[in-house]
């Protein structure tokens, strides 16, 4: 009973401090009349750097194509460079077409289907191949 009273008070200290900090990562905390959490940036800016991220993510080498940064790697090591085999295509799948939809929605910018339909295109061919060839999924 103490050490759930212990956990109980520690949570609640934590979320008055997560509450009242100054900054949620490296983003100003902003509070509209009523105390409510006001948002850092548009929806605007969201969807047109998400796409753009689509659009022009560096590029490596792999033994497949110029493969973008996104299904190659999904955590970086602390000195800035890529693991290589981190990352989830089939979730890179789904969100690039999500991403696409919403984006193709809001601006009308028939150029965006380029980069998600070699998207589709790169892991398709991949799941056609062999399974030890298949990239970490």
């Amino acid at each position: 009973m103490i050490f759930t009273g212990c956990i109980v008070s520690f949570l609640l200290l934590l979320s008055v401090h997560l509450f009242s900090a100054d900054k949620i990562l490296y983003h100003d905390v902003v509070l509209d009349a009523r105390g409510k959490l006001q948002a850092w940036t548009s929806y605007d800016n969201i969807i047109r750097w998400s796409m753009n991220c689509i659009n022009n993510c560096p590029t490596v080498k792999t033994k497949f194509d110029d493969d973008p940064w996104y299904l190659i790697t999904a955590k970086f090591n602390p000195d800035g460079t890529f693991r290589r085999k981190r990352n989830n295509q089939g979730s890179n799948v789904y969100w690039s077409v999500e991403t696409l939809r919403k984006y193709y929605a809001y601006s009308g910018d028939r150029t965006a289907f380029a980069p998600v339909r070699r998207l589709l295109e790169r892991v398709a061919r991949c799941l056609r191949s062999p399974w030890e060839s298949l990239p970490r999924a």
